[in-house]
């Protein structure tokens, strides 16, 4: 049957990816909601150096896999009713990655203990800021 030049098979492969879109929006929320940065104290020859970032490659993996995702919704035609929340995610994702790097980046270089706390206090505030605008989005 068609409706106004447009096929049923249509209407339901539009409402289809719509979808699927939706769905895989609402996952990466979902995922996003429960994780967390593992810190650690760390200390060498007895001196205490300020805190480190336990692994990040599960947290690595999800933020490039996501990435990927996003950018694939972002070339379908079907985003356009998600395409704010899709460039939201893009942009949060973008920014997990680089706090990300510059923790390692820190931790590497090996910083007194002082700019390592004021690096993580840092991430806790962009942190913060991340998942309050996060939390506004939702409701």
């Amino acid at each position: 049957m068609i409706w106004g030049g447009v096929g049923c098979s249509e209407i339901t492969n539009a409402a289809t990816k719509e979808l699927n879109i939706e769905s895989e929006l609402k996952n990466v929320a979902d995922v996003w909601r429960v994780q967390e940065f593992e810190i650690a104290k760390y200390v060498k020859d007895g001196v205490d150096k300020g805190w480190v970032l336990r692994t990040t490659e599960q947290i690595t993996f999800l933020v490039e896999e996501m990435t990927l995702n996003l950018q694939g919704m972002t070339s379908s035609r079907f985003v356009r009713a998600f395409l704010d929340e899709v460039n939201s995610w893009a942009f949060k994702l973008g920014l997990i990655g680089e706090v990300m790097d510059i923790w390692m980046q820190v931790c590497t270089i090996q910083y007194p203990p002082c700019y390592v706390f004021l690096f993580f206090l840092i991430l806790m505030i962009v942190n913060l800021k991340f998942w309050t605008s996060s939390l506004q989005s939702l409701l």
